[in-house]
């Protein structure tokens, strides 16, 4: 993710980075056989995790218009919330995803490079196909990425607190 600086929100994207490094150490950089959901994933991402993601950008979004792709990453965002959280689809470019958690994180605590860092591969491309088109990602762009910022280090701010230990159970023979 080193070739992308964010162009005039570099200091968003290199907080967004930050986020992701703090949640994955906050999950103990962990890598778990869970995804975040699939449903409304741009197919952009299953060809990068098929190709080993070693693309730095998947060959099937190259030259594609950044608000298409934006909206793909957007619909997949908002698909992977809780219940709780998901946003109806006609208000998606206006965001506004709830800042107060109301219950659990369900498939979006997902630690490794299928939760999160997928997510954030997609903000690259679309930041990568915006800057190459009108030299700025734009607002809503910075909206997006914000909204993930903020559920990443509310997540890991989650993680930090211990354990309930459970009492094991004795069982009678």
């Amino acid at each position: 993710m080193q070739d992308f600086d964010g162009g005039d929100y570099k200091q968003d994207w290199e907080d967004a980075i930050d986020s992701l490094v703090a949640l994955e150490a906050a999950f103990k950089f962990k890598d778990s056989r869970k995804s975040i959901s699939t449903t409304s994933r741009p197919d952009a991402v299953g060809a990068w995790i098929k190709s080993a993601r070693k693309d730095s950008i998947p060959k099937d979004i190259k030259g594609t218009e950044p608000m298409t792709f934006g909206n793909a990453v957007l619909e997949w965002w908002n698909a992977a919330q809780p219940e709780w959280r998901g946003l109806m689809e006609e208000d998606l470019t206006e965001g506004g995803w709830p800042r107060e958690v109301q219950g659990q994180w369900g498939k979006l605590r997902c630690p490794g490079v299928n939760g999160m860092y997928s997510m954030i591969a997609c903000m690259r491309w679309w930041g990568m196909l915006s800057c190459q088109a009108e030299k700025t990602p734009g607002n809503l762009w910075k909206m997006a990425l914000e909204d993930m910022v903020w559920v990443m280090d509310t997540m890991a701010a989650g993680e930090e607190e211990p354990p309930t230990k459970k009492t094991p159970r004795r069982y009678s023979i």
